[in-house]
């Protein structure tokens, strides 16, 4: 499976950064938690979980609003939900 983002930081936490803080147990350099740590861990371990089984995942970067139909989709959608109340 490849997912197509325009988040390099996404696409470093799954090939960067994981390792090192799982490591922290999700703690930054100054002892603070990670923002989101718990989407972060909750989509790790089910990438996680794809591995273990012989799936693999791949990311690809995409240059954000420049036409790509699934990015321009997923833009308007969390546009969409950033404007619910929750």
């Amino acid at each position: 499976m490849v997912i197509y983002t325009n988040s390099k930081y996404a696409i470093g936490c799954y090939t960067k950064y994981k390792k090192k803080w799982l490591i922290q147990s999700w703690r930054c350099a100054q002892g603070f938690s990670r923002d989101n740590d718990d989407i972060l861990i909750n989509i790790l371990e089910k990438l996680r979980q794809r591995e273990a089984v012989g799936v693999k995942t791949d990311f690809e970067w995409v240059k954000g609003h420049s036409g790509v139909f699934g990015n321009e989709q997923a833009d308007k959608l969390a546009t969409a939900g950033a404007s619910k109340v929750l």
